[in-house]
């Protein structure tokens, strides 16, 4: 097996185990592997840490801990927005109690007494997962400028246009209700009308203006999209020799 690169360090790894001889020992073996160790005692200071600001990325959980078990850590890990890869280690066997951790939430179950190399295997799947989730991560982060429109700008828009649309109809409702209750038209009753239609039509121009705004913003971000997504196309053999 290849030797892990020494100048490499992985990710922060925590030890949830009551027993000290136990966590000496992992400690002593995991660090090996260019693995930043924190421990803890029992299930709740591991509960600590998993909500913590720099929460460790992989944990080994014991399932017999005082005051918070391993299946009960695991249950609880569920609920975090981003909780680290656990693995239960345990010496009870069978294979309802391997189902029992694995539905808990724990992503690897490992019996003791276990093969160190093993667990060294098993730390390094926990370790490309979470490299591949990071990547992932940061991948859509940098695709949000590009894919999506500048919403507090499209808010804005679509905000105005919702304003003025009620300002227009409650002047369409107005001038209904004016030419309903007219019978006979007066001079003074044209001249309101007029003004009213002129209302309306600077309100209309203004809508119309704003749905302009609108449009250039989607066009914008779709000719960029466009042009993102859009691959780079080689020049051919006989294009070169033509130039």
């Amino acid at each position: 097996m290849s030797t892990p690169d020494k100048e490499k360090i992985n990710s922060t790894i925590l030890i949830a185990d009551d027993d000290p001889s136990t966590r000496m020992l992992l400690r002593a073996t995991i660090s090996q592997w260019n693995y930043h160790i924190v421990e803890a005692c029992d299930g709740a200071e591991a509960w600590e840490f998993f909500q913590s600001e720099n929460c460790p990325q992989i944990a080994t959980v014991d399932w017999m801990m005082p005051k918070i078990n391993g299946v009960e850590l695991c249950r609880l890990a569920k609920t975090l927005p981003r909780r680290p890869y656990i693995i239960l280690l345990t010496s009870m066997t069978g294979t309802d109690n391997a189902v029992n951790a694995l539905d808990s939430g724990a992503d690897d179950f490992l019996t003791k007494p276990f093969n160190y190399m093993e667990l060294r295997s098993r730390l390094h799947v926990g370790q490309r997962i979470i490299n591949f989730n990071n990547k992932l991560e940061t991948l859509i982060e940098e695709k949000k400028p590009n894919r999506y429109p500048d919403f507090k700008e499209l808010i804005s828009i679509t905000d105005n246009m919702s304003e003025i649309s009620d300002r227009m109809n409650g002047k369409l409702d107005m001038l209904q209700n004016h030419i309903k209750s007219k019978k006979n038209w007066q001079l003074d009753d044209q001249s309101a009308f007029i003004k009213s239609a002129n209302e309306i039509y600077q309100t209309h121009k203004e809508l119309s203006k704003e749905i302009k705004s609108l449009m250039r913003l989607l066009e914008s971000r779709c000719i960029n999209d466009d042009n993102h997504d859009k691959p780079i196309k080689k020049k051919s053999k006989n294009s070169r020799k033509k130039s």
